[in-house]
């Protein structure tokens, strides 16, 4: 009764951020689930394009073509095969698939001996054909090697470990929601199992929900990459490019492994959660200074407040905001090099002529890793802008009533924290997109690949800054509002 009592509570009061740790949860396993759909789709290939290309016309395994019927008696001395001869065509059924090679060396030898001296070849000329029928598998199973295995298992551990950043500082904030809550049931004795199988049992029940939204979402937004092959005539194209295939263990995998990152963030969530003291009394601190008696200061320091409080803002951020434009950039860099790689895809079959539909689907499909890659870094690290936004917000609460006390004006402090954050964004889109270059250019030198630039490639960039843009200042604004606009005249009455 008293779980269930609580989390009615909590599912009233703090609905708000329920929905955004669900929404990190969710982004979290549909990235997971992309990735993995994307991995299994690439190998897919081989069964639903190669195969049946190759078996397409398959009736035999080695066919000898444009030979008489006196040639074909000399092959019959060639073992472990059946031999069927139709007009001017030899067929071989291997009866022993390991003997592959050594009949088609036998074939060639015999096929050599009478027609050595042919430099032309026509229509007509005596050729072998190699129809690889139903072991054909163990013919191309080499031509791939673990390489897209490895680069998914790389993309999934780095967009993993900035979602658990994400998710750690979203279910943060919440636990300082609730920190009251916290203190006044450790005050009536409730037990550090009790609050662990409170908060669990919390944490469980979103992740559920994010399994049920967040692993289809992934599959489908798959989907609608991975079918566009299918829309359009492939048969002019001999590109690899994924083929949508779900494979039931890739998923429950997914799930796992998406359950593993939340249970990690929880257990340090946890210990957060362990630390409240429930002795602390929360009474409101008293501004121990006469008002009047310092106004005159601010007075005096008006002219230049702007750059100076901003400079106060930079000198006393904390650690962890200085590392978020350090986090931030490296996102963004990292999107640069994605970026650049899915415009070279593209770029370099423009550079060939005029594009055909199958080599941009192909082009597309192939390069949807790095798509989606770039997207969920970049919603990740707009997600974390946002909670470093409200937190030093908040931060400054104080320190603001305090300026109002000594007769800032609101206008004034708000530029205050504008011109601050408008120099968090500089630095972390500009440190961002310089060091994103710097390796670009470092990479594709070393391939010998080619930078493209083009408009739809500037325009995206132009949406990449827009977008950090608004983030940082509507999230600032909007803590602001929430946090930092003046109480001294609703104190006065006024």
């Amino acid at each position: 009764m008293f779980y269930k009592l609580m989390y009615k509570r909590g599912m009233h009061k703090y609905r708000k951020s329920y929905i955004n740790i669900l929404c990190v949860f969710i982004l979290t396993l549909s990235m997971l689930s992309f990735t993995s759909i994307y991995c299994d789709s690439h190998y897919n290939y081989n069964d639903a394009v190669l195969i049946p290309a190759m078996t397409a016309d398959w009736t035999c395994d080695i066919r000898v073509k444009n030979i008489t019927e006196e040639e074909a008696i000399l092959y019959s001395r060639i073992p472990n095969v059946d031999m069927v001869y139709a007009a001017g065509n030899l067929d071989f059924v291997l009866l022993d698939t390991n003997e592959f090679e050594t009949v088609l060396e036998q074939i060639r030898t015999i096929l050599n001996s009478q027609h050595e001296h042919i430099h032309e070849i026509t229509d007509t000329t005596p050729t072998i054909y190699v129809y690889y029928g139903r072991d054909v598998r163990n013919n191309i199973d080499d031509y791939y090697d673990n390489g897209v295995r490895i680069g998914t298992a790389v993309f999934q551990a780095i967009l993993t470990a900035i979602g658990a950043v994400s998710m750690v500082l979203i279910y943060s904030d919440y636990i300082r929601q609730r920190t009251e809550d916290i203190r006044t049931l450790s005050a009536i004795g409730i037990t550090e199992r009790q609050l662990h199988r409170l908060f669990f049992g919390e944490c469980n029940v979103l992740y559920l929900l994010s399994v049920v939204i967040g692993i289809p979402l992934g599959g489908g937004i798959a989907y609608v990459f991975f079918k566009v092959c299918e829309w359009v005539d492939m048969s002019d194209t001999n590109s690899v490019y994924p083929v949508f295939d779900l494979h039931i263990t890739s998923l429950l995998t997914t799930a796992l492994i998406g359950y593993m990152a939340v249970y990690i963030t929880f257990q340090i969530i946890l210990k957060k959660i362990l630390r409240i003291d429930a002795s602390y009394t929360c009474a409101e601190s008293v501004i121990e200074f006469d008002p009047d008696k310092f106004r005159g200061f601010y007075y005096k320091a008006t002219p230049h407040f702007r750059a100076f409080f901003a400079r106060i803002l930079r000198k006393r951020s904390s650690t962890k905001s200085k590392s978020l434009v350090v986090l931030i950039a490296s996102i963004i860099a990292l999107s640069i090099v994605m970026l650049n790689t899915v415009n070279y895809a593209i770029g370099r079959e423009y550079s060939h002529g005029e594009i055909k539909p199958s080599e941009l689907a192909a082009a597309i499909s192939a390069t949807s890793l790095f798509i989606m890659s770039t997207i969920y870094a970049i919603l990740y690290s707009l997600a974390i802008v946002a909670i470093f936004t409200k937190r030093q917000m908040e931060s400054n609460a104080k320190s603001t009533q305090i300026l109002y006390a000594l007769g800032a004006d609101e206008h004034i402090l708000y530029s205050c924290f504008h011109r601050y954050m408008l120099r968090q964004f500089t630095s972390s889109v500009l440190s961002g997109f310089g060091v994103g270059y710097a390796a670009t250019v470092l990479i594709f030198s070393s391939v010998n690949h080619t930078i493209y630039i083009n408009l739809w490639f500037i325009i995206v960039h132009l949406v990449l800054i827009v977008l950090y843009y608004f983030v940082y200042l509507f999230s600032m604004k909007k803590y602001f509002n929430e946090n930092c606009r003046s109480t001294i005249s609703e104190e006065a009455g006024g």
